[in-house]
C-alpha cells in the first residue's frame, strides 16, 4: 500500500497506466494465493474460525482499499473527461488507453461496494474497535467513491435499479463512521463529510440557479437550494484529488478561503486558542474552526479535525502539528504527553 502512495497516489506526473498494471498484478497474484481459509469468500461465509474471523475480513479491507488506491486517480480522470467537454488523458474510450482506463475505473468502483459491504459485516457483527484506523479509513473511502459513482450516473434510467442499493452502502459508511466517532473525532468529522453529500444524492437532481452552498443554513436570509449534479460531481472530485490537501469544506462557496487564513499550515488537531476567531456561517463546517472537537480525559486539550493538510504530505510524511504545552509529540519512544 505504501508502494502505491508513493508511485502512483503521491507521484505529481500523469498517471502511468504500466505502473498501474504492474500493482494490480501484484494484487491479483496475492489474492489468487490466498489459502481458502484466510478468502473473503470464507470469512463472508463464516467457514473460517470465529475468533480470526475479524483480523481476516480487516485484510481484506487492506486488500480492497488497496485496489481503490491504485485505481482511483484513473477513475477520476474518466470521469472528468465523461463530464468535461475536454478530453481527458485517456479519452476517448475508444482508444486502448481509454479501454484500459474504464477496466480499472470499473474496477475501483466494485472494490469500494465490496469494501462498504465489508465494513457493515464488521459492525453488523459487534467487531468494530474503539479507534480502529483501516477501518475508518475504509469506511470513508467506500463511501465517497461509490458516491462519485452514484453522482456520474444520476438520473439514467438505467441506473435506478442499482441506485437503492449503492445508496445503502453509502449510508452504511457512514453508520460505521458515526459509531466509530463516539471514540475518534476524525470518524465523526469523515461522517460529517458523507453525510450532506448521501442527503443531496438521495433527492432530485436540480437544475442550476444562484451560487449557493450545497448545504446552506436554512434558517439564513436568502433561499437556500441544492447544489446541481455539476457542482456535487465537482466536490466530491475535489475532495478525491486533494486527501491531504483544500479547504475540506462542504458548506458556503462564500465562506471558502476563510479556513485557510485562519489556521496554520501542516496540522490536525490544535487547540482553541491557536486559532484567530473569523466570521461564521452560522453553523459547523466539517473542518472549520466550530467543527468536531473532543475533550481528552486528562482535562487538557479539545481536538478539532482540520482537512489543510498540503498535497506533498502525501505518502505518510505528514508530520501531525501540535502545541508543546498540551498536545504533546511523536520521538522514537512513542506518543509523550507534557
Amino acid at each position: 500500500m505504501s508502494a502505491i502512495t508513493g508511485e502512483v497516489c503521491g507521484s505529481q506526473e500523469p498517471v502511468d497506466l504500466n505502473t498501474i498494471r504492474t500493482f494490480s498484478d501484484r494484487l491479483k497474484a496475492w489474492h489468487t494465493n490466498l489459502p481458502e481459509d484466510l478468502t473473503l469468500a470464507s470469512a463472508v461465509r463464516g467457514d473460517c474460525d470465529s475468533a480470526n474471523r475479524t483480523a481476516i475480513l480487516l485484510i481484506h479491507c487492506a486488500y480492497l482499499g488497496s485496489i481503490i488506491l491504485l485505481t482511483r486517480r484513473t477513475y477520476i480522470e474518466t470521469i472528468v473527461s465523461r463530464t468535461s467537454m475536454l478530453d481527458g488523458p485517456f479519452s476517448p474510450s475508444e482508444t486502448n488507453e481509454g479501454k484500459e482506463a474504464e477496466t480499472y475505473s470499473g474496477m475501483c468502483i466494485t472494490a469500494a461496494k465490496q469494501l462498504a459491504t465489508v465494513v457493515e459485516i464488521l459492525r453488523a457483527e459487534n467487531r468494530l474497535t474503539r479507534r480502529c484506523w483501516l477501518l475508518i479509513q475504509s469506511a470513508y473511502t467506500a463511501g465517497i467513491i461509490i458516491s462519485l459513482d452514484v453522482a456520474s450516473r444520476r438520473g439514467r434510467p438505467t441506473f435506478e435499479s442499482a441506485f437503492k442499493e449503492s445508496m445503502s452502502l453509502i449510508e452504511r459508511c457512514i453508520t460505521v463512521l458515526s459509531q466509530c466517532g463516539t471514540f475518534d473525532v476524525v470518524a465523526e468529522g469523515l461522517a460529517k463529510i458523507l453525510q450532506p453529500i448521501h442527503d443531496t444524492l438521495s433527492k432530485p437532481a436540480m437544475v442550476p440557479g444562484t451560487r449557493r452552498s450545497l448545504y446552506s443554513n436554512p434558517y439564513a436570509a436568502g433561499s437556500p437550494r441544492m447544489p446541481t449534479n455539476e457542482e456535487l460531481l465537482a466536490h466530491i472530485v475535489d475532495l478525491l484529488k486533494r486527501p491531504y490537501g483544500g479547504e475540506g469544506t462542504i458548506m458556503d462557496f462564500d465562506n471558502f478561503g476563510i479556513h485557510q487564513q485562519a489556521a496554520p499550515a501542516n496540522y490536525r488537531f490544535a487547540t482553541d486558542s491557536d486559532f484567530p476567531a473569523y466570521p461564521g456561517n452560522g453553523h459547523a463546517t466539517p473542518g472549520s474552526v466550530d467543527s468536531v472537537r473532543s475533550t481528552s480525559a486528562s482535562g487538557g486539550h479539545r481536538a478539532v479535525i482540520m482537512a489543510e493538510f498540503h498535497p506533498e504530505l502525501a505518502g505518510g510524511r505528514a508530520e501531525m502539528w501540535r502545541k508543546q504545552n498540551n498536545l504533546g509529540h511523536f520521538s522514537s519512544a512513542g506518543f509523550q504527553q507534557h
